[in-house]
């Protein structure tokens, strides 16, 4: 942003014109109509269809020449209405171009609702004069017949050419400066001292905010979470806090943290290259009982993961290695999500493996052990060590694609018992037959404890499209679920086939705090660390139809016994013939048992909401889905998504 502002100060350029001619509709001049009629009343234009296509539309050819790669800032309000309306917005496109036409189309309209429509187009386009067009869409050429959309206050500004190449401000700027400027933001010129006194007002804002949370070093926290905010842990017991206040740490390539703290205390560094090793060895003081906890928790940061190479935790009773508990696998835990960053990482004892005749109420020494992969450096600061008990087990219900059978069979089945689950809904299909749930089914299941998550807009191969096509069904889909009120499901994602990758993720990662992505390899013992699964790595058994009874019940009674979790995605729940299918009398039996293993109290059914809000995180999200401020060198980091998008 200070590049920006100063780049502005200096340029020679007066004013930004708006191109759309007429943009506050005072008058229809300079506008064609495309398979409607025009009416104007207070500066708001209705466009009504004909009946003779599904996409009436208006158009101007606004006179300015475009060339390729110029960016383009847009902005219009509309109101759509009728339940035919399937989409509204804006096209841009270069005159008798065919080439890249630019659509911004609001998807899933709902009623008589205001919509505000702006972003940053880069045009790819030949060189010629700028077509603007305001469209909708219904269902067919039909349904069009009288039916109307309002638009107001229609604006482009071609940011290139007023600020040059590189220069241009970001779509967040210009909309800070818009939304500053009352209602002129439509008028045909808006004075650049303007821009540049709201966009530096809005950088002064910005500073006192961070200021704010910086002061005395404390983290202020965006929104409250629910006070009981370890509901799903019995109790834990202190193995280690790695710190340099003891400083009773010995070791190679170790040092102590003072960049990385955790709860405002130093940690401990393991720093490798060159394939050399970094050890820890820990005297924890006096001996520890671990006899009855179920889990060793690590709190670690890690950098480079993905040099990460061989990686250890050995508990032991002596500072020899005879008698020892080693867990080796640490490398898979950190590079199941390649992401640096504070981890949060679960170990089942049962895990670890034993040598020689130490048992679990002797443990006073820490050891832990990293190599690199390669030649480059790994650093990983730990923070500390604990012993957990957790007192049951627990099983989450998922229901994939939203199909009706999973509102009028599994919701009212679990109804009767008790149950919540989360059904993830392909946005694209909600309403559009009697074969799927509709917006009306949803909000009843949400109001009985549900959360309504997204499976994508579409339901296609992530890891297939490209770029934009990405964006499009992950922004589509969260952005359909938020505008309606279901604001902690839609920063749910739910992958398709499980087919994920790097680069969707970085994308996924502007809409959503939670992705379920992965399977199980062996289905006959699903488990995974209890409630703590990483946001990005949510694992998961889908029933197929040959699934019965017995074989759910032989999940649940796993997970009991081991004092784990399994996640469960039903997908039909009728009595139809596919592959996926469970039978409604397979899955009433199946709910029954669950209901009774959760009174006898040795088991939990919960949903994302529960494990994310109620389990002790190191980055907590909060009952809307947004996330905490967290401390990284010293520094306050804000991972909220805006409540406001």
């Amino acid at each position: 942003m200070y590049d920006n502002l100063e780049k502005i100060k200096n340029n020679v350029v007066s004013d930004l014109k708006n191109l759309v001619i007429n943009g506050n509709f005072e008058n229809r001049s300079d506008w064609i109509q495309g398979n409607c009629v025009t009416s104007t009343n207070n500066n708001i234009m209705r466009i009504t269809g004909d009946g003779s296509s599904h996409i009436p539309r208006i158009y101007q050819d606004t006179g300015v020449t475009v060339n390729p790669g110029d960016k383009l800032y847009f902005k219009c309000s509309f109101r759509g209405s009728f339940d035919e309306l399937v989409r509204m917005g804006i096209v841009l496109y270069a005159k008798d171009s065919s080439e890249s036409i630019n659509y911004n189309l609001v998807d899933g309209v709902i009623n008589d609702k205001n919509y505000t429509l702006s972003d940053v187009s880069i045009l790819d386009v030949s060189k010629g004069n700028l077509m603007f067009q305001i469209r909708s869409q219904f269902t067919n050429a039909a349904s069009s017949k009288d039916k109307y959309v309002e638009v107001s206050k229609a604006m482009c500004i071609n940011l290139t050419t007023v600020f040059g190449k590189g220069n241009e401000p970001s779509k967040k700027q210009m909309d800070e400066v818009v939304n500053g400027l009352d209602n002129s933001w439509f008028n045909d010129v808006l004075k650049l001292n303007q821009y540049q006194n709201a966009t530096i007002q809005a950088t002064l804002k910005e500073n006192s905010k961070l200021e704010k949370t910086v002061e005395n070093n404390k983290i202020e926290k965006l929104s409250d979470l629910p006070v009981n905010r370890n509901k799903f842990d019995f109790d834990k017991k202190l193995i280690y806090r790695f710190s340099s206040a003891e400083l009773r740490y010995s070791g190679s390539n170790v040092s102590t943290d003072e960049k990385n703290t955790f709860d405002g205390e130093n940690t401990v560094k393991l720093t490798t290259d060159n394939n050399s090793n970094a050890v820890v060895l820990m005297n924890i003081g006096s001996k520890i009982d671990l006899t009855t906890s179920n889990y060793i928790d690590l709190y670690v940061y890690v950098e480079n993961i993905f040099n990460v190479g061989a990686t250890q935790i050995d508990l032991m009773s002596s500072s020899g290695l005879t008698n020892k508990f080693s867990y080796y696998l640490l490398k898979d835990k950190l590079t199941e999500v390649q992401e640096n960053g504070w981890r949060y990482l679960r170990i089942r004892k049962s895990d670890f493996q034993k040598g020689g005749s130490i048992e679990w109420s002797d443990i006073q020494y820490v050891r832990i052990v990293t190599k690199s992969s390669n030649s480059n450096n790994v650093n990983l600061s730990i923070a500390k060590l604990e012993g957990v008990t957790v007192p049951k087990g627990a099983v989450s219900l998922y229901f994939g694609d939203g199909t009706k059978g999973q509102y009028t069979n599994a919701f009212r089945i679990m109804e009767k018992y008790g149950l919540r689950g989360c059904i993830n809904v392909i946005t694209s299909k909600i309403g559009v037959d009697d074969a799927f749930v509709n917006w009306s089914d949803l909000r009843e299941m949400e109001k009985g404890g549900w959360v309504v998550c997204s499976h994508t807009h579409t339901h296609k191969h992530l890891w297939d499209l490209n770029d934009a096509d990405t964006k499009y069904e992950l922004e589509t889909s969260h952005k359909m679920l938020f505008d309606r009120g279901f604001y902690f499901g839609s920063r749910c994602l739910v992958v398709p086939f499980g087919h994920y990758s790097t680069r969707v993720d970085k994308e996924a990662r502007k809409y959503y705090s939670i992705v379920r992505t992965m399977t199980y390899n062996d289905r006959d013992t699903p488990q995974m660390e209890f409630m703590q699964s990483h946001r990005r790595v949510q694992h998961y058994l889908s029933p197929h139809a040959e699934d019965d009874f017995i074989k759910l019940k032989s999940w649940v009674d796993n997970v009991i016994g081991n004092k784990t979790e399994v996640s469960i995605a039903f997908h039909r729940i009728d009595e139809s013939e596919t592959q996926y299918t469970t039978p409604l009398e397979e899955f009433e039996k199946f709910c029954q048992y669950v209901r009774q293993k959760v009174d006898e109290g040795i088991l939990e059914c919960v949903t994302w909401k529960d494990t994310l809000t109620q389990s002790l995180n190191i980055n907590p999200i909060d009952e809307k889905g947004l996330k905490y401020v967290i401390s990284k060198e010293n520094k306050n980091v804000f991972l909220d998504l805006p409540l406001d998008n």
